[in-house]
């Protein structure tokens, strides 16, 4: 939430109540019709990247002998893959994959489509 925290304070959202409202509904009304969106935090998580909605048995999922990792500090070529084998592997494996998890993303998404077009 680190790059989402400095988005707000530069956009001056920083009352309690805006910022609680962001967490509930996973999008926040900026102006008129700029809004903020974000990921669900799932598993009690105080940061949540997108890759962190998958399920662990896909983030676990081992590719050419090599696992997933997120982050760049710790990837290792020889023993890890990255974003992008992990956006492959799930085009092609999206039948066999939960969602649910981006339910409440969608879900964001959707609320505030809907209210653009009213």
């Amino acid at each position: 939430m680190k790059p989402l925290k400095n988005l707000l304070n530069y956009m001056g959202i920083t009352e309690d109540c805006k910022i609680a409202e962001l967490k509930e509904k996973c999008y926040l009304n900026s102006t008129s019709n700029l809004y903020v969106v974000t990921n669900p935090l799932i598993n009690e998580l105080k940061e949540c990247e997108i890759q962190d909605l998958f399920e662990e048995n896909v983030l676990k999922t081992e590719l050419n002998g090599k696992i997933f990792e997120k982050s760049e500090k710790d990837f290792i070529d020889t023993r890890n893959y990255g974003k992008r084998a992990l956006s492959k592997y799930v085009w092609n494996n999206y039948d066999n994959i939960n969602f649910e998890n981006f339910r409440p993303l969608l879900d964001a998404i959707d609320q505030i489509v809907t209210k653009y077009n009213d």
